[in-house]
Order: C-alpha cells, then sequence, then structure tokens
C-alpha cells in the first residue's frame, strides 16, 4: 500500500505545481532608481515555477551583495492561479563627498569628517551612518561637550546622489 501512496503523492505534487506569474521590486529607501537591476540578478523568474528554495536563495545572494540595508520577499497567489513574488529592498546609499555639517562650532569639518570614517564611493545604510554619529558624538564628549547630540540626515539631492549631512 505504501508503494502505491507514494507515487501518487510526488504525482500530485507535480499536478499541483505553481507559477510565478509575476515578479516585482519595490523599493523601500525612496531613491527611485532601477529596480529592475535587483530583478535581473534573481533567478525567480516570471513564467518559472514556484520554488521557495530559490527566492530564499536570491534574498541571500542580494544581502550578500553588500548593496542593501534590508532585503525581504513575499509571495501571493493571485487570481490567475499564480504567485507573484515581490522583493522588498532598501538600498544603501553611496557616499560622495564631502560631508555636509550643520550647527558645528567647535571641530574643523575635515575633523568631523575623520571622526565619521566615511570613505568617498562607499555604501552606507542607515546604521552605518547611525554608528558614524556615534564617532563624532564620541570626540565632542571627550571635549566635555557631555550634552553634544549628534544626527544623521540623507537627502537626495538629484537622481541617485544622495547628500549626507549631520547636524550637531
Amino acid at each position: 500500500m505504501k508503494r502505491i501512496i507514494l507515487p501518487f503523492l510526488c504525482l500530485s505534487s507535480v499536478a499541483f505545481a505553481i507559477d510565478v506569474t509575476d515578479v516585482k521590486v519595490k523599493a523601500l529607501d525612496g531613491f527611485g532608481g532601477d529596480s529592475g537591476s535587483v530583478a535581473s540578478r534573481c533567478q525567480t523568474k516570471a513564467g518559472a515555477k514556484y520554488d521557495e528554495s530559490i527566492v530564499t536563495r536570491d534574498v541571500t545572494q542580494l544581502k550578500s551583495s553588500g548593496e542593501f540595508e534590508e532585503i525581504a520577499a513575499d509571495a501571493v497567489k493571485n487570481e490567475l492561479g499564480g504567485v507573484d513574488v515581490v522583493f522588498y529592498v532598501k538600498r544603501k546609499v553611496r557616499y560622495n563627498a564631502p560631508l555636509v555639517i550643520e550647527g558645528n562650532d567647535f571641530f574643523s569639518e575635515s575633523k568631523i569628517a575623520k571622526e565619521a570614517g566615511l570613505k568617498d564611493g562607499s555604501l552606507y545604510g542607515e546604521s552605518d551612518l547611525a554608528e558614524a554619529a556615534s564617532r563624532i558624538r564620541l570626540a565632542y564628549r571627550k571635549k566635555d561637550f557631555a550634552d553634544a547630540k549628534v544626527v544623521q540626515r540623507v537627502d537626495i539631492v538629484s537622481g541617485k546622489n544622495p547628500k549626507i549631512s549631520f547636524m550637531i
């Protein structure tokens, strides 16, 4: 009896395989830009059979690229009987010098930039920028500014070019 059930179960799982109807990328960062470049790196494609392990592998591969701060994927059955796969990504920003400093009265801008430790052309996420703000805050505290507050801000000036600034 077991021999009959097992082949039947295998055939039924093949018969109920679901196709990927659509693959979308939603950027959670507000930068806009080309989300097609994200989808092109994924093995999950419209028209292929849906495989959760492939979607998981795509998320892992995107995380390992170092270009994204957050990545998640969601698969939702649609009215066509297929699955829509959506990748949610939050990209890191590429730092383009110079660093914008607001409210600084004590240190030189070059000293603050050195304390921040940001490298021109490198990618940074919110947590990286928070760590840079913490390093700047520590430098102020070492000079007896115990109540110093440092807040990082990222503004999109034109296209994909962000302006990273620290308000002290």
